[in-house]
């Protein structure tokens, strides 16, 4: 409007008319523009915050720390797995009585500090390599094993299953971290009786050994809490169950709230912004196992690990058709996910190709939704949808953990096909 009125002006030739034009056309019609623009505006701004992502609380942040860096008052990031705190004085009580009535044992848990695809080449080769294990008495030579640590998969495998029970959206949770642990086998036991001490087990890895770091703890910002109904149960409307209510006034209303998966009695869940009703059968007070997604709202304590995430952003267009449920299957759609993603910015997307075969030979990624069954589409009958990408970085030991997120997203998309992803 502006414009238009501007160039209005600059057709009057008589200055003087000019002058009087725009003194009247300032005082009423450019007062009315301007409220026109910030009344358009506030209307966009309403329009686009309306649409929100519904993951916004539930996305997972996850790092890596050594056991005495671990802060245990942290209000952020918490262990995958509580029990690593204190691995090294179970293990030491109980290791001696396991190596003489066990058959397999694991003597400790190594984080390898390389890509997937060298880990894989080291397990693929089951080589047997020298172990140390020192007593009060004697330093006994072993031979150990290596084989991929399946704990924290199944922790990320259980986090899904309470995504399904409380009717959530499963975004891939990209936890690198927990896919780089190996267990540390026993092969060869050695000749000490059960109630002989263990202080210090080492070992050693040959040429593997410059990958070896001790004492490395996954952690994330989920935590399992337990809270108490804050009032008698309610009937609900059904006359049959109880509603039960949580305030989340001292947990915090930012954070994203589960029920957890050992929890009886329970039949569903209603979220609102300052609590959250349980819906059950038990008609008495009780104590229920939450699982909280500690958002992040401050900056993040300097670490040799960077701190990783299923974070993105979607834009007013992502949000509108995420919301909708609309899936456009193109190379647009493929891209514009891609770029959502924070981690996107370390590669380029350059093509994708569809291979009439069920086979891929030197495949560089890993699926993390590989525990969610398809029971209708037989993998063997599947093509294979190559994704391929540029890196911008080559030092980054999580290029490829990097790459598989993506390409684990976009399977999501296209269940028909395996989505397979390569750097170019």
């Amino acid at each position: 409007m502006r414009e238009i009125i501007q160039k209005r002006l600059q057709n009057i030739s008589d200055l003087d008319e000019r002058r009087k034009l725009r003194t009247i056309l300032t005082d009423v019609f450019e007062t009315m523009v301007e409220y026109n623009e910030e009344m358009y505006r506030t209307l966009e701004n309403r329009i686009y915050s309306e649409i929100e992502d519904t993951r916004g609380n539930f996305y997972i942040y996850s790092s890596l720390e050594h056991i005495s860096n671990v802060d245990p008052i942290s209000k952020f990031l918490y262990p995958m797995d509580l029990n690593d705190l204190h691995m090294d004085e179970q293990n030491m009580t109980l290791l001696a009585e396991q190596i003489s009535t066990e058959d397999e044992v694991v003597l400790a848990q190594i984080f390898m500090k390389c890509s997937h695809l060298k880990i894989q080449e080291i397990i693929e080769r089951a080589e047997l390599y020298k172990g140390y294990i020192q007593t009060e008495e004697n330093l006994h030579e072993v031979k150990i094993s290596l084989k991929i640590c399946t704990k924290y998969i199944k922790i990320i495998e259980n986090l899904y299953q309470a995504f399904q029970l409380n009717g959530i959206e499963w975004n891939t949770i990209y936890c690198p971290y927990a896919y780089k642990f190996v267990d540390v086998v026993l092969h060869s036991k050695p000749s000490f009786h059960k109630d002989e001490n263990i202080k210090e087990i080492t070992v050693d890895l040959g040429e593997y050994e410059k990958y070896k770091v001790l004492n490395m703890i996954p952690m994330w910002n989920v935590k399992a809490t337990e809270v108490q109904d804050n009032s008698f149960p309610v009937p609900a409307k059904d006359r049959i169950h109880y509603e039960h209510q949580i305030s989340l006034s001292e947990l915090g209303t930012e954070h994203g709230y589960m029920i957890g998966l050992h929890n009886e009695q329970f039949s569903y869940i209603k979220r609102y912004p300052e609590e959250l009703i349980i819906v059950s059968d038990a008609s008495e007070q009780k104590s229920w196992n939450l699982i909280q997604i500690l958002h992040q709202d401050y900056e993040q304590k300097k670490s040799d690990y960077a701190l990783v995430s299923n974070h993105r952003d979607l834009g007013f267009i992502g949000r509108f058709s995420s919301v909708r449920g609309m899936i456009i299957r193109t190379r647009g759609e493929i891209m514009r996910l891609i770029k959502s993603y924070d981690i996107s910015d370390k590669f380029v997307f350059k093509d994708l190709k569809v291979i009439k075969e069920s086979v891929y030979e030197g495949e560089q990624t890993m699926n993390f939704n590989h525990f969610i069954d398809d029971q209708i589409r037989l993998y063997t009958l599947k093509n294979i949808l190559l994704l391929q990408f540029q890196p911008l970085i080559t030092d980054d030991f999580l290029l490829y953990d990097h790459l598989s997120f993506l390409v684990s997203e976009i399977q999501m998309l296209f269940p028909e096909y395996r989505c397979v992803g390569e750097l170019v």
